[in-house]
């Protein structure tokens, strides 16, 4: 059997993708065609597929987005925000923040690891790690990053690095944006930048 399908179709090894703009309700017709064509031509095969696997994602920004309920085999595809492909973290509105928060967690953790076992050899006790942390003055490798990073933002700030803040942060007031109780703080904004072309 011939696999026609309309919808791009990436895949590598035994995972595959199935993608289509949607531009109005038809489009959706036309992907549950081919979604349809795709399970038929598994079922000729002798290659099922994981329903339980396949998640249905939008990727859009548009706050109205057209949407409809895609199955396969007669099973509702599950809806995700967000899912780990290949090991990349892809989400629904294409942003780079989960994956590289989940790099950094894992990261952070294994570092984590390694304060552990030096606080418990250095004591010599099995007590709870806050607790031994607490005994030798010592922060978690998580707050000690979010603390660097705010002394490095005070020190670019007040001109002790060579760093154009406003190159990548703006500042604004309440008064600027809005109306509420506790005026005069200040707040930062991160410049944002085109992210159309990937």
């Amino acid at each position: 059997m011939q696999l026609w399908l309309v919808t791009q179709l990436p895949y590598y090894a035994d995972d595959c993708k199935s993608s289509r703009v949607i531009n109005c309700p038809s489009d959706y017709e036309v992907f549950q065609s081919d979604l349809n064509n795709l399970y038929s031509w598994s079922q000729q095969n002798l290659m099922d597929f994981n329903v339980k696997k396949c998640k249905l994602m939008d990727v859009t920004k548009k706050k109205m987005p057209f949407h409809s309920d895609l199955q396969l085999n007669d099973n509702t595809l599950e809806e995700a925000s967000e899912f780990c492909d290949l090991g990349l973290v892809t989400t629904s509105r294409l942003s780079w923040n989960a994956h590289v928060d989940k790099i950094s967690t894992r990261n952070v953790d294994k570092l984590e690891r390694i304060q552990r076992r030096a606080t418990k050899f250095i004591l010599k006790t099995d007590a709870e790690y806050d607790a031994r942390r607490e005994r030798l003055n010592l922060l978690s490798l998580k707050d000690r990053c979010v603390l660097l990073e705010v002394f490095f933002f005070y020190k670019a700030l007040n001109g002790h690095i060579n760093l154009d803040v406003s190159s990548y942060i703006q500042f604004y007031s309440d008064s600027e944006r809005y109306s509420f109780k506790g005026k005069g703080r200040t707040y930062i904004e991160e410049e944002l930048c085109k992210d159309r072309h990937f």
